[in-house]
């Protein structure tokens, strides 16, 4: 059983303990970057195959991470358009 004192928790944490998890965050999201740069793809038809082409934009359709990596977006994209225009409704 392990039991944590809370009561003065801000005040005797380890500086080194606080960086640890953002350290670890940045390693994932490094992987998940690395997943979205040089991107290429090619079209096929009945008149052939595409030459290949770089892919810049989007979320890579049928990722489990898609939807996740598109909603964080657009909370970003929200709250700073919000923060910009007062009056927006978003």
């Amino acid at each position: 059983m392990v039991f944590i004192d809370l009561e003065k928790a801000f005040d005797r944490i380890p500086r080194r303990l606080v960086w640890q998890p953002i350290t670890a965050l940045e390693y994932y999201i490094d992987l998940v970057r690395d997943t979205y740069e040089r991107v290429s793809t090619q079209v096929s038809g009945l008149a052939g195959t595409s030459k290949p082409f770089e892919v810049e934009f989007g979320v890579h359709q049928g990722s489990a991470m898609c939807p996740l990596l598109f909603n964080l977006s657009m909370d970003y994209l929200t709250k700073h358009v919000q923060a910009a225009l007062p009056w927006c409704i978003l």
